[in-house]
């Protein structure tokens, strides 16, 4: 099994609640700095596996939500057809079962805390079973998240394992 390690870390410095302003590139939604990330590209399936972490660190004044805004094949985000991925806790592949936008769910994560997905499969149907459409690569997906937190300041990293 391939083991590819992407570390991408972030600097969230969100206002306190109720604050009309956020520091670029922050936007304000209501009490909340929100910032906007990508995953970048992962790879899950043909005999490789990926494990996504979202780390708070301990030094952060309080938790940050993960909320996941799109879910993306290699062929963008104009494929119209149904994709998905296989995922689930470390130790427990696909324990999820098949993972899309609309079942994904934010994830809160506090102060030194994390949490991991172990993601086994890219699927281009909801059984998995479909072979990706042409000129799709059939392991790749990108995943974006709004990271939102009212509190001052935060540091979050994102690690991706492959």
């Amino acid at each position: 099994m391939k083991l590819q390690l992407l570390v991408v870390t972030l600097i969230v410095s969100a206002l306190p609640a109720f604050a009309a302003t956020c520091p670029a590139p922050q936007v304000p939604v209501g009490p909340n700095c929100v910032l906007s990330t990508t995953l970048g590209w992962v790879i899950a399936g043909l005999g490789t596996d990926s494990i996504v972490t979202f780390y708070v660190p301990p030094s952060a004044t309080g938790p940050i939500t993960f909320q996941p805004t799109s879910l993306n094949s290699s062929l963008g985000s104009t494929y119209a057809g149904f994709f998905g991925i296989v995922s689930g806790p470390p130790g427990q592949p696909g324990a999820f079962g098949v993972t899309t936008l609309a079942n994904i769910g934010n994830v809160t994560v506090a102060p030194g805390q994390q949490q991991q997905f172990l993601i086994t499969q890219v699927c281009w149907d909801p059984t998995c079973t479909t072979a990706a459409p042409a000129g799709a690569v059939p392991n790749m997906f990108s995943i974006q998240v709004d990271m939102v937190s009212p509190i001052l300041p935060i540091l979050a990293s994102h690690r991706i394992r492959s």
